[in-house]
């Protein structure tokens, strides 16, 4: 019969391949370096077995997954299979970053043919890949679930192609079978913890539960037992304090019922009593506001009185200032001579005319420090030319003058200092140490200067006749000197006559000065004395004034004296009003405070005014004898609030208080304590009841989970029945244990048999509840382990005997310290599991990937590779270095760019003589 499944795979610009091509029907072994891509390519088998991306496993994310396969619209994975109707191909195109790098599958009947695919080197676009192959093979486009379908033909609708290549038993089943295939493309991922979920998965249909979450189902219906056993064994322990509250709030209902017609009658008291107290009120405050009006008219009068007499004493004020300024100025002028003052004023003024004429004739000269600056400075001059002619002949200039002409120093002494011509041979002057050589300088200059005057150096170019020119004539003519010297002492006379007419001007300047505020003052004191004159003869009018003001002054002082002695008196009857007023707002204040503070009192428990009202029980004739009956009223009331609090209180001091009385109003707590006391005897029995349903719930889950571990037991058993059909060269036997996690299964039996035992379960012979000892089991076991997992509750264990003879066991995948023997153990359980999912009737072949080879020995992969052929599996093998136990060895080679190509031309047939494959 023809096995199904896979027989090639084919990678078109997909992941690092430009073109790679894999028989899938034959062991191959993948060699190239790490990173390469041989992981990469394995993992594709994912896109065909896997209907679901969600459910595939990659090294990345799914978005940058879809990215690294599908890079381009002209990325294909072409799976080539044989099924029940022949063969077919399963594509996987790309569709390209404007699709978010997605794909989609199609179904073809026909072999993969790489003509409809690739051009010579260049990929066919999408769409005429596609449009051929629709022609050619019929191609349909099938969506995740219609993949499912083709794969399993299970629930295949019409229309959906059959590929047929993973029969599982029941459609169930091509979930575990998903999980077993992925462990296939990764062996080496794959832990203890993997294999016992993995067990778990494959028994599933025949183990109750999983897991059981104690916490999460059970956790609060224990709280809720708990609490209510808790609730019942504080009720009885406060039991007293209950009914002395209850006794309590009787007698406050009683006094509750006096209150309300003990306070109307004190309000009716109160308001009577207030009224008469705002009567008198009033009166007195009309009697004060007729004193206070007349109070507020005698002070006007007297305020008028006093604007009046101060107006009176201020003009009064100014006339003695008049007199007083008349004895200073006639003190000041004793002895003044009236015409001798005027004559010397006149004297004055004709010496200030006078000084006047004489500045301003000396006002056009400089001023003194310029002239004599400008005279030091020509003075200066005139020595330094008298100094000159002296020397006539033996300056400078005069010696050069008997060798160059005027017009050659001129130009010459532009260049170098005008100011070195008049300077004197000899010490303190110009000393020529070696003439030749100076008149050979000079000579040298002389030719650098152009008939335009230019001097052209080595270095710079100077116009000369831009520069300062040197007077020859003034620096060695002694007639020309002697002009100056002339010209020099006419400037020096002239600046002498100017100086001292400059120092002349300052004096009379100052002269001037002294004059004018000689006369000023002269004027002032003339005019003081006339001002006296004046004065002196308004004085008799003065003295009139003066009488007539002082008597007004004291005519006024009199009435303004009377009128104080008025307003006092209205002082006195105005206080002894204000007294009246307070002593009645004292007592309105009295008994409007114990009033507000009763209202207040009343108003701290506003329900007081909704108390039923009862008959009262005495007479009140005053709002004081109803105000303190209202007050005992309330005292009594409030002590029987404080024994009924006090007693709550001590309720509710003890734990689970609430569950019994509840945690709202005073009344509300009162009523549940009543309803408790009633249905005390219904409600233990209830709790009874609770208390058996709880255990028993938990040991039916404890009982189910026991139940898993005996599934998982007789799994491994019927494990090792199959895997002792199997020959592995490298082992000489294999089993496969459920080794039981001793604490966790003895808690689980505790919790079966606690309920199980239920049945009995009682109060205790004394009719009293006694489950302290249920209460801290269960609440131990839901502490410590609030969810437990059947993978929690058992290891996986192996028992390997080894071609010697010798036995080994290993309680868990990580203790076997032989590489070989820990992937040939994932290898067969993991190969078994999964054909133990598939149809039996039909051989199917499926791959799987075995990663670094190199690191186990020959022996190992040889055994590993014929177990896998035993039962109908495909190994596919990875390493750096290629081994000769595989069928077909694929070198992968990246090629310039990094890319990879896989066709015949970089893969080895490897074929064995039967005696050597047997060795």
């Amino acid at each position: 019969m023809k096995r199904l499944g896979p027989t090639r795979l084919v990678l078109i610009n997909s992941g690092p391949y430009d073109y790679g091509e894999v028989a899938l029907d034959r062991s191959g072994h993948l060699v190239g370096e790490n990173n390469v891509g041989k992981t990469s390519l394995i993992a594709v088998l994912q896109f065909l077995y896997v209907s679901e991306q969600k459910d595939m496993h990659f090294a990345e994310d799914q978005e940058t997954t879809r990215q690294f396969y599908f890079g381009s619209d002209r990325s294909f994975i072409v799976f080539e299979a044989n099924t029940p109707e022949g063969v077919k191909c399963v594509l996987i195109q790309g569709l390209g970053p404007a699709q978010m790098h997605g794909y989609q599958r199609w179904i073809y009947d026909g072999p993969f043919r790489r003509e409809h695919y690739v051009d010579g080197t260049t990929v066919r676009p999408a769409a005429e890949v596609i449009a051929t192959l629709e022609s050619e093979g019929g191609a349909r486009r099938v969506q995740p679930g219609e993949l499912r379908q083709a794969l399993t033909g299970q629930g295949r609708r019409t229309g959906v192609p059959l590929l047929g290549i993973v029969p599982v038993r029941q459609p169930e089943n091509y979930s575990r079978f998903l999980r077993v295939f992925r462990n296939l493309i990764h062996l080496d991922r794959v832990r203890q913890h993997d294999l016992k979920n993995l067990f778990i998965e494959i028994a599933r249909d025949h183990i109750p539960a999983t897991e059981i979450n104690l916490a999460e189902r059970y956790g609060s219906m224990f709280d809720a037992v708990r609490r209510d056993t808790n609730t019942q064994k504080a009720f009885e322990h406060v039991r007293v304090s209950i009914e002395e509250a209850i006794a309590a709030d009787g007698e406050r209902s009683r006094q509750r019922g006096q209150l309300l017609p003990a306070w109307q009658r004190y309000k009716a008291l109160f308001e009577a009593e207030s009224e008469s107290l705002d009567d008198q009120q009033a009166r007195v405050r009309n009697r004060q506001a007729a004193l206070e009006q007349r109070q507020t008219e005698t002070a006007e009068r007297i305020s008028a009185l006093g604007e009046e007499k101060q107006a009176v004493d201020r003009r009064l004020g100014e006339v003695m200032s008049r007199f007083k300024t008349l004895e200073q100025r006639a003190s000041e002028f004793s002895g003044f001579d009236e015409a001798f003052e005027r004559q010397a004023l006149s004297t004055q003024q004709a010496s200030l005319e006078a000084c006047r004429r004489r500045l301003y004739a000396a006002e056009s000269a400089d001023a003194a420090e310029t002239v004599q600056r400008r005279l030091e400075h020509n003075r200066a001059a005139r020595r330094d030319l008298a100094h000159r002619l002296e020397n006539a002949r033996q300056l400078l200039a005069a010696d050069l003058r008997q060798v160059y002409s005027d017009a050659q120093l001129e130009l010459l002494f532009r260049l170098v200092n005008p100011a070195l011509l008049g300077q004197v041979l000899g010490d303190g002057g110009v000393t020529v140490h070696d003439r030749e050589a100076l008149h050979q300088r000079l000579d040298d200059l002389l030719a650098k200067i152009d008939a335009q005057g230019v001097f052209q150096g080595d270095a710079v170019t100077v116009h000369l006749y831009a520069l300062p020119e040197a007077d020859l004539a003034g620096l060695s003519d002694p007639e020309a000197i002697q002009a100056r010297l002339s010209d020099l002492d006419a400037a020096i006379s002239r600046d002498e006559a100017a100086l001292q007419a400059a120092e002349s001007r300052q004096a009379l300047e100052a002269e001037r000065q002294e004059l004018e505020a000689a006369c000023r003052q002269a004027e002032k004191r003339l005019d003081a004395h006339a001002e006296l004159t004046a004065m002196r003869e308004q004085a008799a009018d003065w003295r009139v004034q003066q009488r007539e003001l002082e008597a007004q002054a004291e005519s006024l002082r009199q009435q303004q004296e009377t009128l104080r002695e008025e307003s006092d008196q209205l002082r006195q009857d105005l206080e002894q009003s204000v007294q009246q007023l307070k002593q009645l707002g004292a007592e309105k204040g009295e008994l409007r405070t114990a009033h507000e503070a009763l209202f207040e009192r009343m108003n701290q428990a506003p329900e007081r005014f909704d108390w039923n009202a009862d008959t009262l029980a005495w007479e009140l004739e005053s709002a004081r004898e109803g105000r303190e009956a209202v007050e005992q009223i309330l005292q009594d009331e409030e002590a029987l609030s404080r024994r009924v609090t006090e007693a709550l209180q001590r309720i509710a001091s003890q734990p689970h208080h609430v569950r019994f009385m509840g945690d709202g109003p005073e009344a509300h707590r009162l009523r549940e304590l009543r309803e408790r006391l009633d249905n005390f005897d219904q409600e233990r029995e209830a709790l009874r009841q609770r208390w058996q349903g709880l255990l028993k719930g938990l040991g039916q889950e404890a009982a189910q989970l026991l139940q898993g571990l005996d599934v998982l037991e007789r799994e491994c058993d019927q494990l090792n029945a199959r895997i002792g059909e199997l020959s592995i060269s490298n082992l000489q036997g294999l089993e496969v244990r459920v080794e039981r996690n001793r604490d966790l299964v003895a808690q689980l039996s505790a919790l079966r048999r606690q309920g199980q035992d239920q049945g009995s379960f009682t109060f205790g012979a004394d009719d009293a509840l006694d489950l302290d000892d249920a209460l801290e089991r269960v609440d131990h076991a839901l502490r410590e382990r609030p969810q437990i997992r059947l993978a929690d509750a058992y290891e996986l264990a192996f028992d390997v005997t080894l071609p010697n003879g010798q036995s080994r066991s290993y309680a868990q995948l990580s203790q076997i310290q032989s590489n070989g023997t820990t992937v040939t153990i994932k290898v067969v359980i993991n190969l078994l599991l999964l054909r133990g999912l598939l149809k039996a009737r039909q051989p199917v072949t499926v791959p799987f990937y075995l990663d670094e080879v190199a690191a186990l020995s020959p022996n190992n992969v040889r055994s590993i590779l014929d177990l896998a052929a035993s039962q109908d599996f495909v190994p596919i093998l990875a390493s750096p270095s290629e081994l000769e136990a595989a069928e077909i060895i694929y070198l992968l080679r990246p090629t310039a760019k990094g890319r990879l190509v896989l066709t015949d031309a970089h893969r080895v047939e490897v074929r064995r003589q039967p005696d050597a494959a047997t060795a």
